[in-house]
């Protein structure tokens, strides 16, 4: 059994007003971020929404996630794609580089914070940009078809990227896998269908308790071991009844079992049986 929740709106009965692109859960809080620049607070206590801030653009909001500061990053299909916002209300849209004017991060799709103040920003075009608050220092991994080089990031539409217990950094990729970042090297080690990845439209990757990744894709699902760089697919034959997954939908809940939703639904599976 399942409870429906609608988002309060001026109109209520338009489909548009209710599309959610992402969540996170703050304290006894859900963030909801949707698809017109609002972000909604559910009360896990009292089942109800509220407003908590408006981006004043009418663009999707695709990530939320608190930095180590306890600011709200904010990642959009925007021109200002990476936004900061403090608790009491302060925004930050654009970001001081040495010897440099502003800048700012357009089209977002997902953030990391690799440590305090150091950003590894996912964009829909642009690849990825390492920004360092600290130092004030920005760089663009961005593929170059031109160059064909062995250790460049394999695409530019990124749609995932995590840090693993081990300390390695991986992203996702919408049509280039995904690859391990050694961020000290600046190199990128990339698997794809030709080492066995089911498919190289990633949608997001979530570690298990093995330490194993869980690749949605648009597809199916791929199992990857780190350690022996091999792959074990899932797809309908396997039982998979989702037709296709979705962006940066999925995560490990508290008891190790892997959830991942997509267009007919989601899928709920312990990756140990």
């Amino acid at each position: 059994a399942y409870t429906n929740y609608d988002l309060p709106s001026k109109e209520s009965d338009s489909y548009e007003y209710n599309i959610i692109k992402c969540l996170y859960r703050d304290q006894d809080k859900i963030l909801c971020g949707t698809n017109v620049g609002t972000i909604y607070s559910f009360d896990l206590k009292t089942k109800k929404f509220s407003w908590f801030y408006d981006l004043n653009e009418r663009r999707s909001v695709y990530f939320l996630n608190r930095n180590m500061n306890g600011q709200l990053m904010i990642g959009g299909v925007s021109q200002h794609g990476f936004s900061l916002l403090s608790r009491d209300g302060k925004w930050q849209r654009t970001f001081p580089v040495k010897g440099s004017k502003d800048v700012y991060f357009s089209d977002v799709k997902c953030i990391l914070e690799v440590e305090k103040d150091v950003y590894l920003i996912g964009t829909r075009n642009e690849g990825v940009y390492y920004y360092n608050y600290n130092t004030h220092s920005l760089k663009n991994y961005k593929n170059d078809n031109e160059k064909q080089e062995e250790n460049q990031i394999p695409g530019n539409y990124i749609t995932d990227i995590i840090k693993d217990s081990r300390g390695e950094i991986w992203i996702g990729t919408y049509g280039g896998g995904i690859s391990r970042f050694h961020l000290k090297s600046e190199q990128f080690t990339t698997y794809n269908t030709q080492h066995d990845l089911l498919n190289n439209y990633v949608c997001k990757i979530v570690e298990d308790d093995d330490k194993h990744l869980w690749i949605s894709s648009i597809i199916g699902v791929s199992e990857f071991d780190p350690m022996n760089e091999q792959f074990t697919n899932y797809t309908h034959h396997n039982g998979i009844r989702v037709n296709e997954f979705t962006h940066h939908a999925g995560l490990k809940l508290s008891n190790g079992n892997i959830a991942f939703s997509g267009n007919n639904g989601f899928i709920l599976f312990n990756p140990q049986t």
